[in-house]
């Protein structure tokens, strides 16, 4: 098969896994020595390679659980160099009701020879290997069969197929999996000789239960020491096929699949044994029913085509049924363990596109033949061109507009961007982005640009909107109404809130399409837009979430909540702006706050302390009183602010 007929197939192998999910294979369990297992045997002084009693207690456990077969994809080529280590398992394999599969590596030069049991009469079809490292001879003994797990990647890497059958000198070795099967059905040697071509059992990770080594070990150590088999293990064992891999980095069993770029190597033996159990082998069709497959097929998209696509504005429905159409003979197609060559019928589907294309083209080239006909009576032949072409105008330069200037930014970023893993903070990062930005599209915003973690959007540009000013108001609010719910979910599930500070500011700009000739952005400039940003800053020293100008106040039309904050003098305005919180309730202490402010206003500054004093402990409170201790305060109520 071509492979880029495979890779082609492993999309399609990936679209049926999340479409059609084949439900959990509890038949299967897969014994992980995974790298936490590694770890926490290796804090207790167990270092790998463990002792070889650990595997004897995992098979003495399965024996109790009355398991079916226990696979090894493990190498276990050399004496252990712990005495008595060896002797213990292979008694145990002796011992032991159930079968055992060890494993054997074809291609590899050994110390000693592979017993003649485990051989298979040469089969002339499959490929050849001189050499084997096969197990020590005491597990040979032990063991009801042995499997090879060498196997060839596609030329691109990806693992797609297993060989069943392996040549050697004395006869054929057959593969891990076709071992376990030829043990399972109680037959010697028999079926095909091809490669198993592995079929869309699903992804493995998500088909198979994974246990770690670790839990599975304790099992079978609270086992040899009380005689009594935890219940957990009996619901997850009993009657299993159980195989032993390694998705540990360090050693080295981890390969791509159609599935995913780091598929456990037991995990291809265990697909194609779950196939072959099925008998959901894949056969690849012969050249004459791929002619006729073909044939019928073309015929039946042009008449599907001709039609659906009979009225404008239908040609999405009837490529949708087309693909429909090509996903359920796929479909049917793999019921049936049939491999249809993918990229011939997509080919056929191109080229039934391309001649209906030619014909629509045709089609709408006469039409707008007419129309530039009727329509040369009427228009000059420059609007005439405009109206045809449909021309977007591009060009450098902006025009003034009075917009309302949104502002965001993350409070504590900086110190959660220190402290979190750079890829689950750009995670967070896009999940925050995307919740801002729905809501502002939501209410109409034009988003400008993404400032790291902030966000800046205006709204009344490009199209005119008359209220603006309460359109940025209530997407203020329910951006903190969205991400108090998603902190909601975050608590739960353990994580910090993240919370963000909102400037809004309302007045004139130069908005339009600035830049070079050969960049530009569409974007707002001028004193409003820098105001709106300081505002956003100034909620850090406010301790409020949103803080708006007297602008956006008094340019509203519809009943919002706003509390007075003073007045303040950023950086880079010359006079005192008064600053408003929008709030999302009616603030309960507003006639006292409005005397404190008044206060600040004519100087008493003693009567403001005295206002003050009365009012409960909030961030605000507490930020005007120490900014009166400091003396920051002029005469007139004003705060300078000389920083961003």
């Amino acid at each position: 098969m071509d492979l880029r007929e495979r890779q082609v197939r492993d999309a399609y192998y990936r679209f049926l896994d999340r479409a059609f999910p084949t439900p959990v294979d509890s038949g299967f369990v897969v014994v992980d020595l995974d790298q936490a297992s590694l770890d926490a045997l290796a804090e207790v002084g167990v270092v790998f390679p463990w002792p070889r009693e650990l595997y004897a207690g995992l098979i003495r456990l399965l024996d109790a659980v009355h398991a079916r077969v226990f696979v090894m994809d493990l190498l276990l080529t050399e004496p252990s160099a712990q005495a008595g280590q060896d002797e213990a398992l292979a008694r145990a394999m002796r011992e032991t009701r159930i079968p055992v599969v060890l494993s054997a590596f074809a291609g590899q030069s050994g110390k000693r020879p592979l017993l003649p049991r485990f051989l298979c009469p040469d089969r002339e079809q499959a490929p050849e290997a001189r050499e084997v490292l096969a197990p020590i001879l005491p597990f040979q003994e032990g063991a009801e069969a042995i499997g090879n797990v060498a196997e060839q990647a596609d030329p691109d890497g990806v693992f797609r197929e297993i060989s069943r059958y392996t040549r050697l000198p004395g006869g054929a070795l057959p593969s891990l999996f076709q071992a376990t099967l030829n043990l399972l059905n109680h037959t010697s040697c028999r079926g095909p000789t091809e490669p198993l071509l592995l079929p869309p059992v699903g992804d493995p990770l998500r088909r198979y239960p994974h246990l770690p080594v670790a839990r599975v070990l304790n099992w079978a150590y609270r086992y040899l020491q009380t005689g009594n088999v935890p219940d957990s293990a009996r619901a997850l064992l009993e009657h299993r096929i159980v195989f032993l891999g390694s998705s540990a980095p360090g050693l080295h069993d981890l390969r791509p699949s159609p599935y995913s770029p780091v598929t456990l190597g037991v995990d291809f033996h265990v697909m194609a044994l779950d196939a072959a159990l099925q008998g959901r082998e894949l056969h690849v069709p012969g050249g004459g029913f791929r002619v006729l497959l073909g044939f019928a097929l073309a015929l039946l998209l042009m008449a599907l085509r001709m039609r659906l696509w009979t009225h404008r504005g239908r040609w999405i429905g009837g490529e949708g049924s087309v693909f429909l159409l090509l996903i359920g003979i796929q479909v049917v197609a793999l019921r049936h363990d049939l491999a249809l060559p993918l990229l011939y019928l997509l080919a056929v589907q191109l080229f039934t596109l391309i001649i209906h294309l030619a014909w629509r083209y045709e089609e709408e080239w006469r039409r707008r033949r007419w129309i530039r006909r009727v329509l040369g009576l009427y228009l000059s032949p420059d609007v005439l061109q405009t109206v045809l072409a449909h021309p977007e105008h591009l060009r450098l330069g902006g025009e003034r507009r009075e917009i309302t200037v949104y502002f965001s930014d993350i409070r504590g970023f900086t110190t959660l961007a220190e402290t979190m893993d750079p890829d689950r903070l750009a995670e967070l990062l896009n999940a925050y982005l995307s919740r801002v930005t729905a809501v502002l599209f939501a209410h109409g915003a034009t988003l400008d640009k993404y400032l790291g973690d902030g966000v800046m959007a205006f709204w009344n540009a490009p199209l005119d909107q008359p209220d603006h000013v309460n359109r940025a108001c209530r997407a203020s609010l329910d951006v903190l109404l969205t991400l108090q719910t998603w902190n909601q979910e975050r608590v739960r599930e353990g994580e910090p809130e993240l919370w963000t500070g909102i400037g809004l500011h309302t007045g004139p700009a130069v908005v339009g399409n600035l830049g070079s000739p050969d960049h530009f952005d569409y974007t707002a400039v001028g004193d409003t837009v820098n105001t709106a940003s300081r505002l956003e800053g100034l909620t850090r020293h406010f301790g409020v979430p949103v803080v708006v100008s007297e602008d956006v106040v008094h340019r509203c039309t519809r009943p919002f909540f706003f509390r007075p904050l003073g007045w303040v003098q950023v950086k880079g305005r010359h006079t005192p702006l008064a600053i408003y919180e929008l709030r999302t309730n009616p603030d309960p202490h507003a006639a006292e706050w409005e005397t404190f402010l008044l206060s600040l206003r004519k100087g008493k500054l003693r009567e403001a302390q005295n206002v003050l004093a009365s009012l409960p402990s909030e961030p605000l409170v507490e930020a005007y009183r120490k900014w009166i201790q400091q003396g920051q305060i002029r005469p007139d109520g004003t705060i300078i602010f000389s920083q961003k």
